[in-house]
């Protein structure tokens, strides 16, 4: 039985990096292609389709799957060097909205959350902290700061709509669990993957290094972790990064 997926290369001219303080972006390039598995279990991709034409020679950047039809992802033009914002695209019509527009603040990284009525991006504030802030998807206001204490937030991924893991910026950088209670987060892991996936039982799960091999680290919703050596199908291929919908 064969398969189809859709997939978001990322082809870029720089090197992947937290969010960083506003400044002028390298340029970046979105395709998006089929990916088909066969009933041998081979991959293959097939179908490309150039998604950054509207901004071309711009930052086009961490783009997500809201649905199976629209793309969010971070965006800077050309002529910009205060700011990114989020902007959504229709993957079946190509018509683009500008979702946030914030003058001396860049939103990265967004993402939906489990419930389905808000999304989330980390922001970059006026004096350079970086917060993962929610919106609600009904534009009814202009979202606030969850776990405002962290200042330093990368990257993040929702395993519930009350507990989120976050990859925070430092030395070195750190993963941590969080959860909207109050309860004091768990630190998990020094030095994490930047790609953190939600399981569809729940789990956390993200490419790590021990000793020079790859591993896979998967964290339950309690916080425990298992570390396993696996095989695993995965793109090298230089200059391009990746988001998939399966």
């Amino acid at each position: 039985m064969t398969r189809f997926f859709s997939v978001v290369f990322l082809l870029m001219y720089g090197l992947c990096q937290p969010p960083a303080s506003a400044q002028k972006l390298d340029p970046h390039n979105l395709l998006l292609f089929s990916m088909n598995r066969s009933a041998t279990q081979v991959w293959s991709i097939s179908d490309p389709h150039f998604l950054s034409a509207f901004n071309m020679g711009g930052y086009n950047n961490q783009p997500y799957f809201i649905n199976d039809a629209e793309l969010y992802l971070s965006v800077q033009r050309p002529s910009d060097t205060t700011q990114t914002d989020l902007y959504g695209l229709q993957l079946n019509t190509q018509i683009l909205t500008q979702v946030t527009a914030t003058p001396y603040m860049a939103e990265y990284s967004p993402q939906r959350k489990p419930n389905g009525r808000q999304f989330s991006a980390v922001r970059v504030e006026r004096e350079g902290v970086q917060r993962l802030w929610v919106f609600p998807f009904d534009r009814s206001n202009q979202g606030s700061a969850v776990f405002p204490e962290m200042n330093n937030v990368g990257y993040h991924c929702w395993l519930s709509d009350s507990m989120a893991a976050l990859f925070l910026v430092g030395t070195p950088n750190t993963l941590v669990m969080a959860r909207m209670n109050g309860q004091r987060p768990a630190r998990i892991a020094a030095d994490p993957g930047r790609c953190l996936q939600r399981l569809k039982d729940g789990r956390l799960a993200l490419c790590a290094k021990s000793n020079g091999a790859n591993m896979v680290f998967e964290a339950v919703r309690s916080g425990q972790r298992i570390f396993r050596n696996c095989y695993y199908h995965a793109f090298r291929i230089r200059g391009f990064c990746g988001a998939a919908r399966w």
